[in-house]
């Protein structure tokens, strides 16, 4: 592998916030990188896009076509369990955590449910069984992620749970025709789930229960192909917040769950970590020539900058090590 891309969301500090958050990171790797790199900005996605940039870019429809408009948008879990899905139009279904605010509804990460699969089988029956009822069909994927055949709900314009999280869900709930019917097939699994064993020994164990369903994406088997991962042969150091997406292109997922719940000194610990873990070593592959090139994509939930370094950029002896162009990444 000569040529490496990685795609890393949230590595775009939140404005506001950058004087402090760069006041405390040391990050020389990072540095050096950034301070050599020729930088390429994308246009900003619209506030209430319906999915973050680095999910486009992942099911590799970046920049997408539309952010509001379109109904459909393929997950990178579909495109894992293509040969899965039959016939029909299947929708990505998550059992999340709804907080109750003080006057709204307020979608929580899903990575801090700690699902088990014993819990999730037990949820993922009840949901089932009510999916028949409704003449739906239900898929599991994993513990956390299952799909959905809708085929009467193809109008239904869906926002993925990171594009939603932490915000008033009234804003990001699937709109369309069919968005009643959706919202019926959720409360009924909702009443269900309310009181049952699962979310008891949840809450006895200090855990969040799992109290509803979020649905998004929505497309045909038709409209997928075989998986985006054509190789998987990367260098050791790429560690295990790596995972391959496409030929050359690895995605780092360490920095969002902070990020997405606003726990910034988790973020600087993160970015240090990455840092020493994952930046020092591509610097260290390019000087010695096993990569030729280095792109770093960097996103937060409405940016998207490109970092691209070569190993010849090393010899811009005038361009010094710098997170500046990162930060930069906030401007207008």
């Amino acid at each position: 592998m000569k040529n490496l891309a990685l795609i890393i969301p949230f590595s775009i500090p939140p404005s506001g916030l950058e004087k402090d958050l760069l006041r405390n990171l040391n990050t020389p790797a990072t540095a050096s990188l950034l301070g050599w790199a020729e930088r390429q900005r994308h246009p900003d996605l619209d506030a209430f896009a319906r999915a973050l940039p680095h999910e486009y870019w992942l099911t590799g429809r970046f920049p997408p076509e539309s952010t509001l408009q379109s109904p459909s948008y393929i997950t990178p879990q579909h495109l894992q369990a293509h040969s899965a899905l039959r016939e029909g139009y299947w929708f990505s279904l998550q059992p999340v955590h709804i907080h109750i605010a003080r006057d709204h509804l307020v979608l929580t990460d899903h990575r801090q449910l700690a699902l088990t699969d014993e819990h999730s089988s037990q949820l993922f029956a009840i949901a089932s069984t009510t999916a028949q009822e409704y003449g739906l069909e239900l898929l599991a994927h994993d513990s956390s992620h299952w799909f959905l055949r809708a085929d009467q709900w193809r109008d239904l314009k869906t926002a993925t749970p990171d594009a939603a999280c932490g915000h008033n869900i009234d804003v990001w709930m699937p709109q369309g025709q069919s968005a009643r019917a959706w919202r019926k097939f959720q409360n009924e699994v909702q009443m269900q789930w309310f009181e049952h064993e699962v979310n008891q020994h949840r809450e006895l164990s200090g855990l969040k229960p799992v109290n509803s369903l979020w649905l998004y994406g929505g497309t045909t088997p038709q409209n997928l192909t075989a998986s985006t991962v054509t190789d998987t042969d990367g260098p050791r150091w790429l560690g295990a917040h790596c995972q391959p997406k496409q030929s050359g292109l690895w995605h780092y997922d360490a920095l969002i769950s902070a990020a997405l719940n606003s726990d910034w000194a988790s973020w600087l610990d993160q970015f240090h970590a990455m840092d020493q873990h994952l930046m020092q070593p591509a610097l260290d592959a390019l000087n010695s020539g096993e990569i030729d090139s280095l792109r770093l994509i960097c996103t937060d939930t409405r940016r998207c900058v490109e970092f691209n370094i070569r190993r010849s950029s090393k010899w811009k002896f005038w361009k010094k090590p710098s997170l500046s162009p990162l930060f930069e990444g906030l401007a207008a």
